[in-house]
């Protein structure tokens, strides 16, 4: 069994915080962690519940996250590339991708489910889509 935590901004300084969401009011959104007796209001576009899963570098992926992945599962031919259903894989060019959280559960946006990847070790979180929006190439 998991642990269910959510992260968000808080809405004064922008810093992320941990813990558990609380909704009090319509408006007023919050992440209560472990270190503070009060809770933190928190934007609510940037709360992202955590997935379960760590990326190669033994970081939790949140919803919300862009990750770069290679399937390194696959044949490789001399250049370290593969193509699998048409598409061309290289370890030199990672594919990025946003973690979203649709039809019960978390996969990336490009149709991949997230824990297809957990034994790979191949997913590694770059950015997240608040911060660094541009890291996402289509």
């Amino acid at each position: 069994m998991r642990n269910i935590i959510f992260r968000g901004k808080t809405i004064d300084k922008g810093e992320w915080k941990y813990g558990w969401y609380v909704n009090k009011a319509k408006s007023k959104h919050q992440i209560v962690t472990r270190d503070y007796l009060f809770p933190f209001t928190v934007i609510p576009e940037t709360i992202g519940e955590c997935t379960g899963i760590y990326d190669k570098n033994g970081k939790e992926i949140y919803e919300g996250d862009i990750v770069s992945y290679w399937n390194g599962s696959l044949s490789e031919d001399e250049n370290g590339d593969t193509e699998y259903n048409g598409i061309k894989y290289s370890k030199a060019k990672n594919k990025t991708s946003l973690v979203v959280f649709l039809n019960g559960r978390f996969k990336l946006e490009d149709n991949n489910a997230l824990n297809c990847f957990k034994g790979e070790m191949a997913l590694e979180v770059i950015g997240n889509i608040h911060d660094n929006k541009d890291l996402l190439t289509k």
